[in-house]
């Protein structure tokens, strides 16, 4: 006999790898940081305090955005997200809102970005997952900030993956001639799989 609505907040959790150590990342380079002000340094967005953050320059000038981080996982691993947490201390100046994130297997060439947008404007964690890619190094650049100004904050930063397995090598050695006498020299020579280099100097010499 009429008419009805009604909605509801419904949550999608899309599975990531497990979280990289913070203890084995550390930070490659980061465009700005405030250490004059405060205790703001890069590093505290790795030390698992959320009572710490690194907050872009703000005391003697102010460094504009774009602001970059890059981090070295300390290994390749397959990365499929990471975990941003906002400064924790009743503020929300720094809070990044529009952002990209890369990944790079020699922390020179990074492609395109993994995982692009905009976030929730509160200073809750937030999680982004995306499809893995190879790579050891990471780069989070912040493209504006929930309030409008040019600050960048972080309390702390996870990345996730997946440790990349490697194939095994194998070598194979041959000798010529195989068979030798005492004074005679021979010639050992190999063949690998799965390796990305060989070397080897001296020769065999019968006994």
């Amino acid at each position: 006999g009429g008419t009805a609505s009604a909605s509801t907040t419904v949550s999608i959790n899309t599975p990531v790898g497990s979280l990289i150590p913070q203890q084995q990342l550390h930070v490659v380079s980061v465009d700005s940081q405030d250490t004059v002000g405060g205790n703001y340094a890069a590093t505290n967005a790795l030390d698992g305090n959320p009572a710490t953050f690194w907050h872009s320059e703000w005391y003697q000038r102010t460094a504009p955005l774009p602001h970059t981080l890059v981090l070295d996982l300390g290994s390749q691993y397959q990365v499929d997200g990471f975990r941003y947490l906002p400064r924790q201390d009743g503020q929300s100046e720094g809070t990044i809102a529009g952002y990209e994130f890369y990944v790079s297997p020699d922390g020179s060439t990074w492609g395109s970005a993994v995982a692009a947008g905009t976030l929730a404007a509160n200073t809750s964690e937030k999680t982004v997952p995306f499809p893995a890619k190879t790579g050891r190094y990471v780069r989070l650049i912040a493209l504006s900030e929930m309030n409008g100004y040019a600050y960048t904050s972080a309390a702390e930063l996870n990345v996730f993956g997946t440790i990349q397995t490697l194939p095994p090598v194998t070598v194979t050695l041959s000798a010529a001639p195989a068979t030798i006498t005492a004074g005679q020299a021979s010639t050992v020579t190999w063949a690998a799989t799965n390796a990305t280099a060989c070397s080897g100097s001296g020769g065999l010499i019968a006994p």
